[in-house]
C-alpha cells in the first residue's frame, strides 16, 4: 500500500515548519550581539558617543591652543634674542670707541710730554695702566701654591683617616665573625649534646621493651612435674593435702610476682616520660637562649652599618668638593680698578 499523506498532515506540517523558522529568525535576533535591540540602552549609547566626541573635540581645541601658545612664545624668544644681540653690538660699538678716544687722548699727551721736555710723570687713574699687575700675580701664584700644599696635607690626613677606620671596622667583622663561630660551635655541641641524650634515651627505651617482652613471655608458667615436686602425669591421681598447699602457695607468689612487675613497669614508664619532658625543656631552654643570642648579635651588626654608614655620608661630600671654604676666596684682590 503506497505512503499517503493526507492533507491536514501537510497543513500541519508546514505551519510547524513556519513556526520553527520563525523561532530560529527570531533566536538570531536575540542572540546576535551586533543586529539585537533587546537588552540594550541605545540612549546610554548614544550619550556615550557624544561625550566621546566632545572629549576629542576639547582635546583637539587644548592642543591647538597649545601650539598656538607654543608659536607665540617661540617668536617672543626670537624677538629678544634679537633685541639682546642689537644691544650687545651696540655695547661692544661703544666700548670700542671709549678706547679709541682714551687712546687718542693719551697719545696726544705723551706727544706733548716729549715736546716740553721728556719728563715722565704717572697719571694715577687712567683706564687700562695696572702697576700692580706683576706683584699681585706672585702673590696669587703664592697663595695658589699654599692653598695647593694645604689640600694635599688634608687629602692625605682623610687618606689616614680613611685606613683607620677600615682597620676598625675589619677589627670589628673579625669580631663579629669570631662570636658568631662561638654561637656555632655552642649550638654544634648542644646539638651533639641533645643528639647523644636523644640516642640513650631511645637505646633505654629498647632495652627496656625487650625486657618488658621477655617478662611479658614468662608471665604464666605452666606448673610442671619438675617445678612443683609430688605431681606425676597420672590423671586419676589426686595430690595429697601437703602438696595441695604448697601449690596454692606458688600460685600466690606468682600472683604477688605479676604485681610487683606491674608496679615496677608503671614506675619505669613514669620514669621515661619524666625524661623525656626534662629533655624537651631542656631542648626549648637551648633553643630561647640561642634565639637571644641570634637577636643580640643582629642588632650589634646593625648597629655597627648604621652607624658605618652614617660616617661614611657625612664624610663623603667633604671628599668631593674638596673642602674649600670661604676663607680661599679672601685671599684674592677683589678690589675695582
Amino acid at each position: 500500500m503506497p505512503n499517503t499523506i493526507l492533507q491536514s498532515d501537510r497543513v500541519a506540517l508546514a505551519c510547524l515548519r513556519r513556526k520553527q523558522r520563525v523561532e530560529n529568525d527570531r533566536r538570531d535576533r536575540i542572540f546576535d550581539d551586533r543586529e539585537r535591540t533587546i537588552g540594550v540602552d541605545k540612549e546610554a549609547l548614544d550619550k556615550q558617543i557624544k561625550e566621546k566626541k566632545e572629549q576629542d573635540e576639547a582635546q583637539k581645541a587644548q592642543k591647538k591652543a597649545f601650539e598656538s601658545e607654543l608659536q607665540q612664545n617661540s617668536r617672543r624668544a626670537w624677538l629678544l634674542e634679537r633685541k639682546e644681540a642689537r644691544d650687545r653690538q651696540e655695547v661692544a660699538r661703544a666700548t670700542c670707541g671709549y678706547w679709541h678716544q682714551q687712546q687718542q687722548r693719551l697719545q696726544n699727551r705723551a706727544d706733548s710730554q716729549d715736546d716740553d721736555g721728556g719728563t715722565e710723570v704717572s697719571i694715577p687713574g687712567l683706564v687700562g695702566i695696572d702697576r700692580e699687575y706683576m706683584e699681585r700675580q706672585q702673590r696669587q701664584k703664592v697663595q695658589l701654591r699654599e692653598w695647593l700644599t694645604q689640600q694635599q696635607n688634608e687629602k692625605a690626613a682623610e687618606r689616614e683617616k680613611q685606613k683607620l677606620e677600615r682597620q676598625q671596622n675589619d677589627q670589628n667583622r673579625v669580631a663579629m665573625d669570631r662570636k658568631l663561630m662561638q654561637l656555632h660551635v655552642a649550638m654544634t655541641d648542644t646539638r651533639r649534646a641533645l643528639a647523644v641524650a636523644t640516642k640513650d634515651f631511645n637505646q633505654l627505651k629498647a632495652e627496656e621493651k625487650g625486657q618488658r617482652g621477655q617478662l611479658d613471655d614468662g608471665e604464666e608458667p605452666r606448673p610442671s612435674v619438675v617445678g612443683v615436686p609430688g605431681l606425676t602425669a597420672k590423671s586419676d591421681w589426686k595430690p595429697p593435702p601437703e602438696t595441695q598447699q604448697q601449690v596454692i602457695e606458688f600460685r600466690k607468689c606468682q600472683a604477688e610476682e605479676r604485681k610487683r612487675m606491674e608496679l615496677e613497669r608503671q614506675r619505669e614508664k613514669e620514669r621515661a616520660d619524666l625524661d623525656q619532658i626534662n629533655l624537651g625543656r631542656t631542648a626549648l631552654l637551648l633553643e630561647r637562649k640561642q634565639g637571644r643570642m641570634n637577636k643580640t648579635l643582629r642588632q650589634q651588626l646593625d648597629s655597627t652599618n648604621a652607624q658605618l654608614a652614617q660616617i661614611q655620608k657625612e664624610q663623603m661630600p667633604d671628599i668631593k668638593r674638596g673642602q674649600i671654604d670661604d676663607t680661599f676666596f679672601s685671599f684674592f684682590n677683589t678690589c675695582s680698578r
